[in-house]
């Protein structure tokens, strides 16, 4: 008899959440992504990897209070991520172990704008991140890969606010 293990269930939590995540993502793993998805039109971007948009979406005049309620003119930005591949390093036991890694992992940044009052997707953002790597390996621990992590979603934050800002001619 199979006996479940925490790495055994630590799998398969990892492997039933890539499939949701392949399931509710359509087009990731195809060589081309669909020209349409969800009523939202693929646009060109050189700065995410994919932007979809509700064609007769407009963020002319969105400001950028921060409001706790739905109303009209507010925009509703859900980010989250999606396949998160994390270079974990080995708990520490009984002894003097290191772990080395050529980088600390990828992820993928989606972020979901929506009309806050009818909830009708506006735009969605998604790009692929990979941590930074240096071409050799380095010794990785969970401080190093929370650094890089947050080094990637400022980044991407700065992104997202910097084509908002171009949106509203700013």
């Amino acid at each position: 008899m199979l006996q479940a293990t925490p790495n055994r269930r630590v799998f398969f939590c990892s492997l039933a959440g890539a499939c949701v995540a392949a399931l509710a993502m359509p087009g990731f793993a195809a060589a081309q992504p669909p020209a349409e998805w969800d009523g939202l039109v693929l646009r060109p971007s050189s700065a995410v990897d994919m932007l979809y948009v509700r064609t007769e979406a407009s963020l002319e005049g969105c400001g950028y209070e921060v409001v706790t309620e739905a109303d009209e003119d507010v925009l509703d930005v859900a980010p989250f991520i999606v396949d998160l591949m994390i270079t974990v390093p080995d708990r520490p036991t009984g002894g003097r172990t290191r772990t080395f890694t050529a980088n600390a992992g990828q992820m993928t940044l989606v972020a979901e704008l929506r009309d806050s009052e009818t909830g009708q997707i506006l735009m969605r953002v998604i790009d692929n991140q990979r941590a930074r790597s240096t071409g050799t390996f380095q010794w990785t621990t969970s401080v190093t890969n929370m650094g890089e992590a947050r080094q990637i979603i400022t980044g991407w934050a700065a992104t997202l606010r910097r084509q908002l800002d171009a949106a509203n001619g700013r």
